[in-house]
C-alpha cells in the first residue's frame, strides 16, 4: 500500500489542499490513497516533490519512518536491555551516545510525566540525532515494511559510522590467528554485507520501478 494518506496526514494538510498545491484532483487523490487506481509515474513524481521524498517511498518500498522511530525509541526505553545484549542494536544505540546524551536520556525517563510525553521527547531526540530517519531514499532501500537482518545491519551501520572499522581493528588484530589473506578476506566480505548488497537492492529497485512503470502506462485505470 502506498504512503500518500500517511504522508498527507502527517503534514496535517487536507485533500483539498494537496490538490491546490499538486493540481491533481481530489477524486484522483482520494482514489489514490485507498489503492482503487494507479497514478502515472509523473504524478508519482509531482507528489514525491510535494511530500519531499522519494517516490519508492511514497510508492510504499521500504521501511516506514514512524516504525524506524519507533523502534529506535524502544532502544532507549528499557535501560535493562542495554547491557543484556552486546550485539542486539539497541545496545549499540546505546553505546553510540555521547555521556551527555546518556544523560539527557536518562533524565527523559526519569522524568515523572507520561508514558506519551516521554515517547514524544525520545521521538524528537532520536530524530535529531539521526539524520538518517528524515533520508526517503535510505528507507525506501530497506528490506519489506519490518525489521530483519539486512534492516539492522543497514540501520546500525547508520547509527556508528564507525562499526566497520572497529570490525577491521579486531580483524587485524596481531593475536587474531589467521593469515593476513584471510584477514583482507574477512574485512571485504563484511563490507560486501554492509555497502554491495545495499547497491544489489538500490539496482533491483530500479528494476521494479521500470516495471512500475510499464505497468502504469498499461494501465487503463491510470490517470492524471
Amino acid at each position: 500500500m502506498n504512503r500518500i494518506k500517511e504522508l498527507r496526514k502527517s503534514k496535517n494538510v487536507t485533500l483539498q489542499e494537496v490538490s491546490e498545491k499538486t493540481g491533481i484532483s481530489i477524486t484522483s487523490l482520494s482514489f489514490y490513497e485507498k489503492g482503487q487506481r494507479n497514478p502515472k509515474i509523473e504524478t508519482w513524481q509531482k507528489l514525491a516533490d510535494y511530500f519531499d521524498v522519494s517516490v519508492g517511498y511514497l510508492q510504499g518500498l521500504g521501511l516506514s519512518k514512524s516504525k524506524l522511530i519507533n523502534y529506535l525509541t524502544d532502544g532507549l526505553k528499557d535501560p535493562n536491555s542495554w547491557k543484556k545484549y552486546d550485539n542486539d542494536i539497541h545496545s549499540i544505540i546505546w553505546e553510540n551516545l555521547s555521556t551527555d546524551e546518556k544523560i539527557t536520556v536518562t533524565d527523559i525517563l526519569n522524568k515523572k510525566i507520561s508514558e506519551i510525553e516521554k515517547n514524544s521527547y525520545l521521538k524528537n531526540f532520536i530524530t535529531n540525532k539521526y539524520s538518517f530517519v528524515n533520508n526517503y531514499s535510505f528507507l525506501a532501500r530497506l528490506q519489506g515494511n519490518e525489521l530483519n537482518e539486512y534492516n539492522e545491519y543497514e540501520i546500525i551501520s547508520h547509527v556508528d559510522n564507525s562499526i566497520i572499522n572497529r570490525i577491521n581493528s579486531n580483524i587485524y588484530n596481531p593475536n587474531f590467528g589467521i593469515s593476513d589473506n584471510q584477514k583482507i578476506y574477512l574485512s571485504g566480505l563484511f563490507e560486501d554485507v554492509i555497502y554491495d548488497y545495499s547497491s544489489k537492492i538500490a539496482m533491483l529497485e530500479n528494476e521494479i520501478q521500470n516495471l512500475r512503470t510499464q505497468l502504469s502506462n498499461n494501465d487503463p485505470n491510470a490517470k492524471d
